[in-house]
């Protein structure tokens, strides 16, 4: 019975974990895409950018930028980026400026990553 009632305590600890898991994602994604897109529409990055990065799947294929370690430094500039505009939503008026300032050199910093993009591919980043 001691067996049984620890198997059900390690399933619904499990679950709960997976809950979480898959919350967080979800969250990942809704920040990442809508602040990704409203870096498109301003001009800042291309519109590939908010089709593959949201999404974890997609970007973990390596279709969509052909080097490893530049992949890795593109998607760390872009997630902060995302976030620290997120972040400004909830801010005082005192803070405010400072990450505005660093939303400002991030969005500088893509700009020179992404001009060095290669032509994407038509597939990339379609499979999900």
């Amino acid at each position: 019975a001691n067996i049984a009632c620890n198997l059900g305590l390690a399933a619904v600890a499990a679950a709960a974990l997976a809950a979480v898991l898959s919350a967080c994602l979800a969250y990942e994604r809704r920040v990442l895409s809508d602040q990704l897109l409203d870096e498109v529409r301003l001009g800042v990055l291309p519109a590939w950018v908010a089709e593959v990065l949201p999404s974890y799947r997609r970007r973990i294929r390596s279709d969509w930028w052909p080097r490893r370690d530049e992949r890795r430094e593109i998607l760390s500039l872009l997630v902060t980026l995302a976030f620290r505009k997120q972040q400004l939503r909830t801010l005082p008026d005192d803070r405010l400026r400072l990450y505005g300032l660093e939303v400002g050199r991030l969005r500088q910093r893509a700009r020179a990553l992404l001009a060095l993009a290669p032509e994407p591919s038509p597939a990339a980043g379609r499979g999900e």
